[in-house]
């Protein structure tokens, strides 16, 4: 059953896994620990963007980025259907909500050598589970394309230089349902019963 598109699924669907990953398969140098005071790593959303300074340590934030949303209906003309007699009159449509989205992930740290490492920890992380994460959270293609940017030199405050790293991919999911005319018949004939008193 397709389950309901909600934007904060895409970074739960993202968070989640990345946590889990550096917990489990990071160096000791990058361990993330939901404790603050053992963590190496700092992994959040882009609104955690202040709250976590990428002084101490070196950081992973997730935004869900912008995503559209496509209206489309099949009818009779677009889809098999019974017929006219069958139906004693009444179409049914089958509605479909498309959605299309870009999500980033950006990494930060101190050294070059350490954004590349993490970018790629979490490349890594993303190509080998986007068919589960997929199938978890309902997605119909998730990190089919993953395109990773250069590690770039940033001015981190007056005196300080960080470096950063995008990493960004598409996903799409759909929502679909039935409009039965039938009952929008039935809820006019009730509209205009209750109506006449």
């Amino acid at each position: 059953m397709a389950k309901h598109f909600s934007p904060l699924n895409v970074s739960i669907a993202l968070l989640e896994p990345i946590e889990y990953f550096f917990t489990h398969y990071a160096t000791p140098d990058l361990k993330y620990s939901k404790n603050d005071k053992e963590t190496k790593i700092e992994i959040g959303t882009v609104n955690d963007f202040h709250k976590i300074v990428v002084e101490s340590l070196p950081r992973i934030l997730v935004d869900r980025g912008p995503y559209e949303l496509n209206s489309n209906h099949l009818n009779e003309s677009l889809a098999e259907s019974d017929s006219f007699e069958a139906t004693l009159g009444l179409k049914e449509h089958v509605k479909h909500v498309f959605i299309n989205g870009q999500v980033s992930i950006t990494i930060e740290a101190r050294q070059e050598g350490v954004c590349e490492k993490i970018t790629d920890m979490v490349a890594t992380m993303l190509s080998w589970t986007q068919h589960e994460i997929a199938r978890d959270f309902g997605f119909k293609k998730f990190a089919g394309r993953i395109n990773i940017g250069s590690c770039s030199p940033f001015e981190d405050g007056e005196t300080s230089r960080s470096f950063r790293c995008v990493v960004t991919f598409p996903y799409s999911t759909e929502e679909t349902w039935n409009l039965d005319e039938l009952g929008v018949k039935i809820k006019s004939a009730d509209l205009n019963i209750t109506s006449t008193n």
